[in-house]
């Protein structure tokens, strides 16, 4: 054979796979040749720890552990040949890793890069790819990438990629050819305005807790002041982030400048710096307030209420600090996150202006 096909199991694409087909290897993954969807296979897949494959609560296949037991005469592909297991073969990853030109790639991040690079080594001159659109967020983050390294070495080898699973992750507009995504304005002014009345609501709220807990401050009743401060530094933290959110998405929406996704990026980085510094003032305030609350509270001393006062009022600030720089990093990473749906729908069925409704 000088044909593959590597079948995953995602339902968009693994029935078009070629079981049909006698010219085709096929090689697939885990428990899927127990399913009836697979009607034919030529080699298993079972990358994972002994403690993995042998377990009697596997969530996919209960019985996979028994299947894996009993001999078809195929090869299981596995980190070490595995005596219980008779159809077993070692994965030769040393020896991959040693003929393949250009480097030593020892990068794999999932089943299916394992097989790719497999099937390079074997020699393989056409590998189709189906059920494999790494869709999940684990996929997504943390395979996809190495994924589309391994075909990129394929290609680079003059091997032919039949891709029909995950081929909107290699197409796509060029990357400053075709201009930058663009979030539109009035995502950002719309979203400046539901801040805004959230804000209003937020402060009308606030006010009414600042009123209480001043009262049991002036009225010497350590014990209520106590509980309201909390609930009124909840109340600061939660208005300050708002209101950093505000200030991002208006000063946005005012922009008629390209806005790249690296300055989203940035500025969430910045925000998520200084809020782990103001978190740590919060928290030396903090400590620093029951100290004197616990002296209040136990003898009634006017002096130590008044300090009460004073570090109530420096744990208010650090929260509210705390609350802006971590509003600033929330706000640009809810942008990233928008900025990357539209590339990824700008590089599948469906274009930015399709999404947006334009």
């Amino acid at each position: 054979m000088n044909k593959l096909a590597i079948v995953g199991t995602h339902p968009r694409t693994r029935d078009m796979a070629p079981f049909d087909n006698p010219g085709y290897d096929i090689w697939v993954f885990n428990e899927a040749p127990q399913n009836p969807w697979v009607k034919r296979w030529d080699a298993v897949f079972q990358m994972h720890k002994p403690e993995v494959y042998t377990s009697e609560n596997n969530f996919v296949r209960a019985d996979h552990w028994q299947w894996l037991q009993q001999s078809r005469g195929k090869p299981i592909y596995m980190q070490a040949a595995d005596p219980r297991v008779p159809d077993s073969v070692r994965y030769p990853l040393d020896e991959i890793i040693s003929t393949l030109p250009g480097g030593d790639y020892r990068w794999f991040k999932s089943s299916p890069a394992y097989a790719l690079a497999l099937g390079l080594y074997m020699g393989y001159t056409t590998i189709a790819l189906y059920g494999l659109d790494m869709s999940s967020n684990t996929e997504y983050g943390y395979q996809l990438p190495n994924f589309q390294f391994w075909v990129g070495v394929a290609r680079g080898m003059g091997v032919t990629i039949e891709n029909y699973s995950n081929e909107q992750y290699f197409t796509g507009s060029l990357y400053a050819y075709e201009g930058e995504i663009q979030i539109p304005r009035q995502v950002f002014a719309d979203r400046a305005s539901f801040l805004e009345r959230e804000i209003r609501r937020a402060k009308w709220e606030l006010e009414k807790a600042v009123n209480r807990y001043t009262e049991a401050v002036t009225e010497n009743k350590p014990q209520k002041a106590g509980e309201l401060v909390t609930n009124v530094e909840n109340m600061q933290l939660a208005i300050a982030e708002l209101e950093a959110c505000y200030e991002v998405s208006d000063r946005y929406a005012g922009r008629d400048d390209l806005i790249p996704r690296q300055e989203f990026e940035r500025r969430a980085a910045e925000g998520q710096r200084d809020a782990e510094a103001a978190r740590v003032d919060m928290w030396v305030h903090r400590g620093e307030m029951q100290y004197v609350w616990n002296i209040w509270l136990q003898t009634g001393n006017e002096q130590a209420r008044k300090q009460f006062i004073d570090f109530a009022n420096r744990r208010l600030q650090s929260a509210a600090e705390c609350g802006r720089f971590t509003g600033l990093m929330r706000e640009n990473q809810g942008y990233m996150v928008k900025v990357d749906e539209l590339i990824e729908a700008a590089g599948g069925m469906h274009t930015v202006k399709a999404l947006e409704g334009a």
